[in-house]
């Protein structure tokens, strides 16, 4: 059989034709043209074009050659060898770019569906091949391609075939002028993909989420499964620093939130302490849930350290200056040596800096972190910036205006 890999641009369409004749052939067909060989090239393109096949192409009709000459054999060429389903496939495409536009969506779908076969014996050559599909695109139509990449990676369990692309998940999104539904299948699929990096899964699981508010899915069994992954993950990995986990705007979502209708309402509640509450309401729920913890697997001890971080930061937004007794109250502490270890795990936060006064048993805040940053502080910052902006505008004024000594006026 004739080998297909370098041909002109006005040559591949009869260049495909051949290709499918080829498979087509029979034993004494192929014997016949091996007892030929030296004029074989000739004969196959003028075979070619004489073909019903290759009328189709002499008359334009490169749907046609598509539909009723490349997909309906598309069985025997992905049992024909790597090299064959590789040229087969090359030529296709080209015969694609010819298609009419209206007629494009349809053989794209086409395409991506035997491409994602992933029981082949050669998987990562069809995946390569639909990589190719997908770049040749216009941005606007490459969005279903691109599921097919990320389900046949899923499958194979490669993700490392998509080292580097999440990044671009958003701006790809706007692209391709995608709809909400459209970027909740996306971000899913994504972060099905990158679930051993819990920092991009719980990214792309908060994407997902957010994206699903004002989908008819919204009550879908998975979405309430992603939105308890999201908030068991927040609180496990709970920092001050951290605002791809920030519990309050966890919280605050809709599809969160609908976890007080089901059997993860405790979760939701948990939530609320982490992004707003002190250490006393988190043991008040500890009393009534410490065995739904346990099958959270979260661990006591570690979640009363992280909130009374928490609570210091809140307190210290309130008083300039904490008492000991104040902060053994609040913290729920026996002793000093316990305030002063809880003020140090504050101060290593990042997000709390005070000076201790152990003979007073004071502490001085210098600085304190809000553990929510919501519109209102958006615009008491504004505000605030504005206030500035005049104050130096007068002190620029009259360092203006000010008269240095043996300075004459002009």
């Amino acid at each position: 059989m004739a080998q297909f890999i370098e041909v002109t641009e006005e040559e591949s369409s009869y260049s495909l034709v051949v290709l499918l004749n080829a498979l087509n052939e029979t034993e004494e067909e192929k014997q016949k043209k091996s007892a030929d060989a030296e004029d074989e090239e000739d004969t196959e393109l003028e075979d070619a074009k004489a073909s019903k096949l290759g009328k189709l192409v002499s008359g334009g009709k490169y749907e046609q050659l598509l539909t009723e000459g490349f997909f309906v054999n598309t069985d025997k060429l992905l049992t024909a060898g790597d090299e064959l389903i590789d040229s087969g496939f090359s030529l296709a495409f080209s015969v694609y770019t010819k298609v009419e536009e209206s007629a494009r969506p349809a053989l794209v779908v086409a395409f991506t569906k035997l491409l994602t076969n992933t029981t082949h014996e050669s998987p990562l050559l069809l995946l390569n091949l639909l990589t190719v599909l997908f770049n040749m695109l216009p941005t606007t139509q490459r969005y279903t391609v691109f599921m097919a990449i990320l389900q046949s990676c899923l499958t194979l369990k490669r993700p490392d075939l998509l080292q580097g692309q999440f990044e671009y998940l958003s701006v790809w999104g706007k692209d391709w002028e995608l709809s909400g539904e459209q970027l909740a299948e996306l971000y899913y699929t994504a972060s099905q993909i990158v679930s051993e990096d819990n920092n991009k899964c719980q990214a792309c699981q908060v994407e997902f989420l957010q994206h699903m508010e004002a989908h008819k899915g919204r009550k879908e069994e998975r979405v309430g499964k992603v939105a308890a992954a999201v908030c068991l993950a927040a609180i496990n990995q709970f920092r001050l620093d951290a605002p791809a986990f920030d519990c309050n705007r966890l919280a605050s979502m809709a599809c969160v939130q609908d976890l007080a209708e089901g059997p993860h309402k405790g979760l939701l509640q948990l939530m609320q302490i982490f992004a707003l509450k002190r250490v006393g309401d988190y043991l008040d729920f500890y009393k009534t849930n410490a065995d739904y913890l346990k099958q959270l697997g979260l661990d006591h001890e570690e979640n009363m350290c992280k909130l009374r971080t928490t609570t210091i930061c809140s307190l210290g937004l309130e008083q300039e200056m904490l008492s000991f007794d104040l902060l053994k109250e609040a913290l729920y502490l026996k002793d000093t040596d316990e305030v002063e270890g809880a003020i140090i795990d504050a101060v290593v936060s990042g997000r709390f800096e005070a000076k201790i006064d152990q003979d007073k048993e004071l502490v001085m805040v210098l600085r304190s972190t809000k553990r929510a940053f919501g519109d209102k502080d958006w615009a008491l910052l504004a505000d605030k910036l504005e206030l500035w902006k005049e104050n130096v505008g007068k002190v620029l004024a009259n360092l203006h205006n000010i008269q240095m000594p043996g300075q004459e006026e002009d």
